[in-house]
């Protein structure tokens, strides 16, 4: 993407206030206990849509991300396109990335034939990758890369903030509590309704997510002072959901971030500013939460470090190549868990993204869905000239995270499937490089 950074900011943006307000209500629903309605969000997501420019809706979009489960987000998201698609008609260019999307709806559509179902479910069903669809047909030249994940960054950091004090609050403050047994970080929050909770695993690769965007600006030489505690403080949160995944896809970042440096020098430099970053990031968590670095240890010393994943695996390897009927056709995606619960009711859902495409669609959705990864890369290619190792590096990580992971199941990761396009599409030579901090 040849971010155009001199965009012009409009004054009258109602982005920032909504966006700073929705922030503030989930503080207050979720940690005061005041009673907010639902209505109150969709309708600051409105407000954005018909109030900020392209590079803000869409910030908002992908700020969705951590607050996916904190309203009627779907709904939202289906605004936001809805009123972009009114609003910037005229700079959307549709391509051939619709029909591979297009074709894995009319393919959901013929497992329900025979049954009664709602056009509006299968359009819910279906709203994060027709949010990565749009996002692929807008005209990149027009979106700010720096504010778009900075704003994602920020909103990432306050709902960790919202979750931290929730989940404090319950252990009556009491930190050396937080952090004991099996209650991580992302978990505590009321599951029964709408709330900032997440599975930790999921909270976890959000916040690296918002890192590895962080990163491509820091590469830029164009990071700020907040960028660089963002990055401190997102690392903490991942540290304190104590995912493995986390740290291991963490480590897999850093390494090939090293690797993105072309002289000796820069790597020396990168290699001591992420010596110090982590020195400051272990020396914050031992301080405020010195369990969890010995809960991390304990996690990693387990016998099984796939908490039964691998047999997961095998348990679906087995059943698609016995059952054709499952591998060529899949249970579809509307209900997907409740069916799999029915077939299997002593096993978990698949943990892993590709063969859960398998057990979702068949071999037909495996082939359409990665038809649509593809023409991802392509466009992106074709948008970024200048496109280097780096702009690859998002994707890399995703790629390795959802071998252990939900993919489509998962509203999260396929939203995050738009941060990776994002970077990919980030043309890294063409920005002026120089700190501001």
């Amino acid at each position: 993407m040849v971010a155009n950074l001199a965009l012009k900011r409009n004054s009258l943006s109602m982005f920032w206030p909504c966006l700073v307000i929705f922030l503030i209500l989930l503080f207050l629903r979720d940690y005061v206990g005041v009673g907010v309605s639902s209505f109150a969000f969709l309708i600051l997501s409105l407000l954005i849509a018909c109030g900020s420019d392209k590079s803000e809706v869409i910030a908002f979009c992908l700020c969705c991300i951590p607050m996916l489960n904190a309203f009627q987000s779907k709904y939202g998201l289906l605004i936001c396109m809805l009123i972009y698609i009114i609003r910037f008609a005229q700079s959307l260019r549709i391509n051939a990335s619709v029909l591979p999307i297009l074709l894995l709806i009319i393919w959901e559509l013929l497992h329900h034939v025979d049954s009664n179902f709602s056009i509006i479910e299968i359009i819910r069903l279906f709203a994060e990758l027709i949010f990565c669809c749009l996002l692929m047909n807008c005209d990149v030249n027009d979106l700010d890369f720096n504010r778009i994940m900075r704003s994602f960054a920020f909103t990432t950091t306050m709902i960790c903030f919202i979750i931290l004090f929730a989940q404090l609050k319950q252990c009556s403050f009491r930190v050396e509590l937080l952090f004991t047994t099996n209650y991580r970080f992302g978990y505590g929050v009321n599951s029964d309704n709408l709330s900032v909770g997440f599975n930790p695993n999921i909270l976890a690769f959000i916040c690296l997510s918002a890192i590895e965007g962080l990163f491509m600006i820091i590469y830029r030489r164009q990071s700020k002072l907040i960028d660089i505690i963002m990055v401190l403080v997102l690392f903490v949160f991942g540290l304190l959901t104590m995912s493995r995944k986390f740290i291991i896809c963490a480590l897999l970042f850093f390494i090939l971030y090293l690797f993105t440096q072309n002289k000796r020098s820069n790597k020396y430099k990168a290699l001591l500013l992420l010596s110090i970053l982590l020195l400051v990031i272990y020396f914050a968590v031992y301080t405020f939460f010195p369990s969890v670095i010995n809960s991390i240890v304990a996690r990693f010393s387990v016998d099984d470090i796939s908490s039964g994943r691998e047999d997961i695996f095998k348990f679906y390897n087995q059943q698609l190549s016995t059952n054709m009927s499952l591998l060529f056709f899949g249970v579809s995606f509307l209900k997907y868990k409740e069916n799999l619960s029915y077939m299997f009711p002593n096993m978990n859902i698949p943990h892993n993204g590709i063969q859960e495409l398998l057990v979702i669609w068949g071999i037909p959705g495996l082939i359409l869905f990665s038809i649509f990864i593809i023409s991802m890369i392509c466009f992106a290619r074709k948008l970024n000239k200048n496109i280097k190792f780096i702009n690859y590096i998002p994707f890399i990580v995703y790629t390795a995270f959802i071998q252990a992971a939900q993919m489509v199941s998962s509203s999260v990761i396929v939203m995050l499937i738009g941060i990776a396009y994002i970077c990919m599409t980030s043309d890294i030579s063409n920005s002026e490089r120089q700190y501001n901090l």
